[in-house]
């Protein structure tokens, strides 16, 4: 069949309208066109080989937002800082963290520190100074006392932690701080120099004029160190001795309590060594009077043997008392 060419070209018309319909592109809304008009894209910035890069420049932000490295970073690890003077009490254990690993130095209140333990932890003794290296995180529980004086213990439990090395130093309170250094070989030279009756009066007139006994060392009476000057005479004199508050001299052999003795009645009454005669008691003064006016006072002087520590001793059963 012929066609004519008006024919042909309206057919061709009709094919460029149904394929423009069929791939019709969707319409962009308004609020994409706006925003990506407001923010361009970063420049390209073209580096040429060997040229160090540079840093884009940035937006100007608020000071907020421009934090600086270092106020950015973590915070810096706390050093712990604990004290170095610790005031110790017998009968009190402190407990005492110390590194691990590390040699701690241990600056003690005697001259010659001997430590008990039943740690591992390496313990080195150089004066009156412990060097501890605790080899395990495991606590290093210690006594420590003066070389040949057991009346004064230290308890201290140091706890081993990942810190710097750390140098302590362990100071008695002052109700117990001892005065002088004790010395139990300078001790028995001052009392070997005499006879013994003469080394007691010795004793007693160093201790009279305020000084102490060669070895000597000088302290708050303890408890089990105080003497009781209590005798039907004295009380019916009137009387009262007091050791609550006195003093203890520990020597080599004999220890000297010192207390008060004060004549609490209406009459002078001259004082008598026999009032403090005990089992243990080596010799009795009093000083600066032996006679006291009523409501007057002096100071007493016990000296008395020193009990010897007694060795651990295992038992045997008898055999007898299992017969049949």
């Amino acid at each position: 069949m012929k066609t004519n060419a008006p024919a042909r070209a309206a057919l061709l018309l009709l094919a460029a309208l149904g394929s423009a319909q069929a791939v019709e592109l969707p319409t962009v809304p308004a609020s994409v066109l706006g925003s990506a008009s407001q923010t361009p894209p970063p420049p390209v910035v073209p580096v040429s080989p060997g040229a160090s890069l540079a840093a884009p420049s940035t937006p100007d932000l608020p000071a907020a937002a421009t934090a600086s490295p270092a106020e950015i970073a973590a915070p810096p690890l706390k050093v712990t800082t604990e004290a170095n003077h610790l005031l110790v009490k017998p009968g009190v254990t402190e407990i005492v963290p110390i590194a691990l690993g590390h040699l701690n130095r241990i600056v003690t209140p005697f001259d010659h520190p001997v430590a008990k333990t039943t740690s591992t932890a390496a313990i080195h003794r150089e004066g009156n100074v412990l060097y501890v290296a605790p080899k395990s995180e495991t606590p290093v529980g210690l006594y420590i006392t003066e070389k040949g004086d057991e009346s004064v213990a230290i308890s201290v439990t140091f706890v081993p932690k990942k810190i710097p090395p750390r140098d302590i130093t362990l100071t008695l309170k002052s109700d117990l701080a001892v005065v002088g250094r004790y010395s139990k070989d300078k001790a028995t030279k001052w009392e070997r120099a005499h006879p013994y009756e003469d080394m007691l009066r010795q004793t007693f007139r160093q201790i009279a004029l305020g000084q102490l006994p060669q070895g000597y060392a000088l302290r708050p009476a303890v408890p089990a160190a105080r003497r009781s000057c209590l005798g039907p005479e004295a009380e019916r004199a009137g009387v009262r001795f007091s050791f609550d508050r006195g003093q203890l001299l520990t020597g080599a052999r004999i220890e000297v309590a010192v207390g008060v003795a004060r004549n609490t009645g209406a009459k002078p009454v001259e004082l008598k060594e026999t009032w403090c005669a005990a089992e243990d008691v080596a010799g009795v003064a009093f000083w600066p009077e032996v006679v006291l006016e009523p409501g007057q006072a002096t100071e007493v002087y016990v000296a008395f043997q020193r009990q010897p520590s007694k060795p651990n001793v295992t038992e045997r059963p008898s055999l007898l008392g299992t017969a049949q």
